[in-house]
């Protein structure tokens, strides 16, 4: 799973480049003390004569899950408890 999400980020990496090398972040290779993993890009478009800036974050259903509703949720410190997460392949 980590080098589909690899895979991805190259290929959106190719079609949008990182606007900042400091912006590019591996948190598969290197997660967070609570677990959370994700790859980080930030790139940029040009559209109407404006810069649009925009992150990219790829990850598998794995690692979405546990950034969602796992340790590394946001939701339980700022909503007490939170829904339980719904059950894999439920498009939850």
């Amino acid at each position: 799973e980590a080098l589909l999400c690899y895979y991805v980020q190259r290929v959106l990496m190719d079609m949008w480049p990182p606007s900042n090398p400091s912006r590019v972040k591996d948190y598969i290779a290197n997660p967070k003390p609570n677990g959370y993993q994700s790859l980080h890009h930030t790139a940029a478009v040009s559209r109407w004569g404006e810069i649009w800036p925009f992150e990219v974050q790829v990850r598998s259903e794995r690692m979405h899950r546990i950034a969602e509703y796992g340790v590394a949720a946001h939701w339980d410190y700022k909503l007490g408890d939170g829904p339980p997460p719904p059950a894999a392949g439920t498009g939850g």
